[in-house]
């Protein structure tokens, strides 16, 4: 029995508002979050949300759908889950029940957030808003988070909002937006201002090409903004007008001469180095797909089962898609057994030959007085290599670099050896050799152990 059936085993059991509240998050919780969290989690959380609904005024005055996914939704983004409502509500309860207005109780609860949490610079992994309370600090996402979740624990509407990439920096940035009076409002999360919609990120808001939220399963309330597509259960949704100049830019796909309906068009930003896919659009149709962008260049990859293609797009962008050509065959790597070496350098020996040949390392000088070279040695030793090979055989059987031209250690040693030289070379010859097993050549005598 799959975890959501068990949900649907154990809600016959609840009554009223709060087997509303399980079956929506039954609905709209992502699959693995009803396999990895227990039922009675979430049961906190539905209970918590209907006590604020009851407690709060501005909590009560919330239409179902909008007080689901922005108040009794548990998760803001891809964060550890844990019960941290109750925790928050008792701390902020008392600073925000007695102010006038839904926009200084936000800012209120963001001056609390600041005293408990600071940015600093974290991995991949999203921490959970419990854990940055008790930590401290966390980069933005995970900040945003928290500020969301302290909003919601006293029956605040709010989300995150991201710019998944700068247009015009190697960076990305998240902050929240917190429904007052049915207006979504911005701040920046745990950076408090005197008042709404300020930030340090005002500017570069103006300047990019996405903004988007998220939302976890379908919604059908203007309050979300325009539908952006969707990645499996999460929907994203198109929050850039609010923040900067936009045009419309209509893509179309066409294989083969025709429209190519259901092609995956992905919009893509250069950002770090490489391309940043930001939006993911499906084709019509008729092959086309709109998005209200900002300004800027974009590039656009298309596909449709093996037919792939891509462009850049300074307006509208008209992508056509190739038919597949047959790939070439792998090239076979050369292998080597038996003793003989590949073939496939340049001068290799006619077929039939051994493949080796013979030669001999270069003689090396014996080092002067004081000098520093890399190694000593007289006369030529005899080697048989493959061309190729960096390595070489000798008589005492240890491992010998290829032939070079005699150096200095400062030159064509390792850095590793370096370091050697620097510490033992000014040692007397007794002292290095003691040192270092007797096996690093003392000048003006051959290589020896």
């Amino acid at each position: 029995m799959s975890r959501k059936e068990r949900w649907s085993a154990r809600l016959p059991f609840l009554s009223g508002e709060l087997r509303r509240a399980m079956e929506f998050l039954r609905d709209h919780l992502p699959d693995s979050d009803l396999d990895c969290y227990p039922f009675p989690l979430f049961l906190r959380f539905a209970r918590h949300a209907l006590a604020l609904r009851e407690q709060a005024p501005w909590c009560g005055a919330l239409e179902w759908e909008v007080f689901a996914h922005y108040v009794l939704f548990p998760r803001v983004n891809d964060e550890d889950l844990s019960f941290h409502r109750r925790l928050f509500h008792r701390s902020l309860w008392p600073r925000v029940r007695d102010l006038p207005g839904a926009g200084q109780q936000v800012l209120e609860v963001n001056r609390w957030c600041c005293e408990h949490a600071s940015y600093q610079a974290q991995d991949e992994r999203t921490a959970s808003p419990l854990t940055v309370y008790r930590c401290g600090s966390g980069r933005c996402g995970e900040e945003s988070a928290f500020l969301v979740s302290a909003l919601r624990s006293v029956g605040i509407a709010a989300r995150q909002v991201y710019a998944p990439r700068w247009a015009h920096c190697g960076d990305n940035h998240a902050w929240v937006e917190a429904l007052c009076d049915g207006t979504w409002h911005f701040l920046g999360a745990c950076e408090p201002e005197p008042v709404l919609d300020r930030g340090w990120f005002n500017t570069a808001a103006s300047r990019a090409v996405l903004v988007h939220s998220r939302l976890f399963g379908p919604g059908s309330s203007p309050l979300h903004g325009e539908p952006l597509g969707r990645d499996g259960g999460v929907y994203w949704y198109n929050q850039t007008p609010r923040y900067a100049q936009t045009r419309t830019v209509t893509l179309r796909a066409l294989a083969q001469g025709r429209p190519a309906a259901g092609a995956r068009i992905e919009v893509q930003l250069l950002n770090d180095g490489f391309f940043h896919t930001i939006a993911v659009l499906t084709a019509g149709e008729d092959g086309c797909a709109q998005a209200e962008l900002g300004l800027g260049s974009v590039h656009v990859l298309a596909s449709l089962g093996p037919l792939a293609a891509e462009g850049d797009c300074d307006g509208a962008a008209l992508t056509h898609m190739p038919p597949p050509r047959t790939p070439p065959a792998p090239a076979r790597s050369p292998r080597i057994k038996s003793g003989r070496g590949p073939r496939s350098w340049p001068g290799a020996p006619p077929s039939g030959s051994s493949g080796w040949r013979r030669s001999t390392i270069p003689a090396r000088p014996a080092p002067s007085p004081g000098g520093r070279t890399c190694c000593a040695g007289r006369g030529e030793i005899p080697a048989r290599w493959p061309p190729s090979s960096p390595w070489t055989a000798t008589p005492a059987g240890r491992p010998w670099p290829a032939p070079c031209p005699p150096r200095t250690c400062g030159t064509s040693a390792a850095p590793f050896l370096r370091t050697i030289c620097k510490i033992f070379l000014p040692l007397p010859p007794a002292c290095r050799r003691r040192y270092t097993g007797g096996i690093w050549p003392v000048p003006g005598q051959p290589w020896s152990r």
